[in-house]
Formats: structure tokens, sequence, C-alpha cells
């Protein structure tokens, strides 16, 4: 079995790894994860999965402006 990481890259688009960083697509693979779970209980209500993915996408968001003045931050 390949490592997580490795997995994760070959999983995803070429295109959305120049977009995302490794982290970023890791915890949009986290939640991914937790809504695939095959028993319900184990899985999140939506709202929960809502409040991680704006969470994410606010935290992308602040990379993204912040890449643009030049200064390179990984909120992740």
């Amino acid at each position: 079995m390949l490592p997580y990481r490795a997995s994760l890259e070959q999983l995803v688009d070429p295109r959305m790894k120049r977009t995302f960083s490794s982290k970023a697509l890791s915890r949009y693979a986290d939640i991914i994860s937790l809504c695939i779970q095959p028993a319900r209980q184990l899985r999140p209500a939506m709202s929960e999965v809502m409040e991680s993915l704006e969470s994410l996408y606010q935290m992308f968001d602040i990379e993204k402006s912040d890449a643009a003045d030049g200064t390179e931050l990984d909120p992740f």
C-alpha cells in the first residue's frame, strides 16, 4: 500500500494540484472520508460538513490573497 500522501496525489486531478496545497487537499480528503463512512451514524451531519468546507474555503481565500501580495502563507 502506498503512503497516504502518495495515494492522495494519485487521486487528485492534476489541475487541482496546482491550485491547492498538499495540506489543503489532505483536509478536503479528511472531510470526504467522513462523508463516505458505511455506517450512517458515523457520518457527520451536512451542517457539520458545510462548516468544515466553509472554514477551509476561508483559509484558502486568505492563502490566495496573501500569495497575490507576494507573501507566501500556507495556513494549512
